[in-house]
């Protein structure tokens, strides 16, 4: 019977002829599937490369919709059709922005409200209004402004308008019934 030591150096042998075995095994493994594996690889890639343009189309064609309603947001004082539009802006500065171009074509500001973080939906809303409101629940503007159309353009005056002339402005008015000179 052999001794402890000795089954131990057996068991030792046979561990490193097993590593080493299991070594070999692993290479042809790799030597074998490793053209496999590129065919497979290069077979993919094209499905993978129209995968990616598909993708990048996508997220292209959501860009090109979110640049065309950001310049809709910016533009709309050029193409409204009806008296009043309501706005929203999410800080002073873009409000500011908004307000000074909507002037220059013809928009005066009719009221100005500031929204807090958290709102609530109404009862009785319809489905179409209840879906726009909670998009504005979701993503609240802080700033709401009313603009009214002004029925005449900034620069223009219309008829009923008076434009006083700066020299008579600054001077008394005269009676032209008395004779007496003023101050008397």
């Amino acid at each position: 019977m052999p001794t402890w030591q000795e089954r131990l150096k057996h068991a030792e042998d046979t561990a490193r002829e097993g590593v080493h075995q299991a070594a070999v095994k692993v290479e042809e493994v790799r030597q074998k599937a490793e053209p496999a594996l590129r065919d497979a690889v290069d077979k993919a890639k094209p499905a993978v490369q129209q995968q990616a343009r598909r993708g990048r189309a996508v997220v292209d064609a959501k860009l090109d919709e979110r640049k065309a309603k950001q310049e809709a947001r910016e533009t709309w004082f050029r193409d409204e059709s009806g008296p009043v539009h309501t706005a929203g802006y999410p800080d002073q500065e873009s409000m500011r922005l908004g307000i000074q171009a909507a002037s220059e074509h013809g928009w005066r500001v009719e009221t100005t409200a500031t929204v807090p973080e958290k709102r609530r939906l109404p009862d009785g809303l319809t489905v179409a209004v209840a879906k726009q409101a909670a998009d504005r629940v979701l993503k609240p503007d802080k700033f709401l402004v009313t603009f009214r159309k002004d029925e005449a353009a900034p620069s223009e005056a219309t008829p009923t308008q008076a434009t006083p002339d700066e020299s008579t402005a600054s001077e008394p008015a005269m009676d032209d019934s008395s004779d007496a000179p003023n101050g008397v």
